[in-house]
Order: structure tokens, then C-alpha cells, then sequence
């Protein structure tokens, strides 16, 4: 659980009354891939976003056209949801 500053609360000077913990629909949308809570997926997102910035990469996956698709657990058909 991460946690947020409140400054609308009526608790002054008590840690308590400063921070509160932060829910899922109180964060604000943000730019990249999404670490639901519990999963442990921060670092793999982080490293398919680094891979997504090398152009030598971007090019070789948006130029490969042939693949196994092997269903549920297809690789390239999921990075290529993650990447449109």
C-alpha cells in the first residue's frame, strides 16, 4: 500500500490525521505500463518500456511478421497489445 499526503484533514499535528492511505481510484492515470498492487510487475515493466525506447528493437518488432502464435501464452501477440 503506498500512502499520500492529506491536507484535508481535521487531525493537525498528529501523524495520524496527516497521512492516509492511498486507495486505487484516488491515483491519478499516469503515462506507461500499470503495477497493479500484489503483482510484483514494476521491474518487468520497466524493462519492456527500456526495450520499447531502443529503436533497433522497435524496428525488428514492428518488421517481424511471422510467429508461432502459441494462444494464451504467445508472447509477441501480448507485447504487441502492450506496444500498439
Amino acid at each position: 500500500m503506498s500512502w499520500k499526503r492529506n491536507y484535508f484533514s481535521g487531525g493537525r499535528g498528529s501523524v495520524q490525521g496527516m497521512f492516509a492511505p492511498r486507495s486505487s481510484t484516488s491515483i491519478a492515470p499516469s503515462k506507461g505500463l500499470s503495477n497493479e498492487p500484489g503483482q510484483n510487475s514494476c521491474f518487468l515493466n520497466s524493462a519492456l518500456q527500456v526495450l520499447w525506447h531502443l529503436d533497433i528493437f522497435r524496428r525488428s518488432f514492428r518488421q517481424l511478421t511471422t510467429h508461432k502464435c502459441m494462444g494464451d501464452s504467445c508472447i509477441f501477440c501480448a507485447l504487441k497489445v502492450i506496444y500498439q
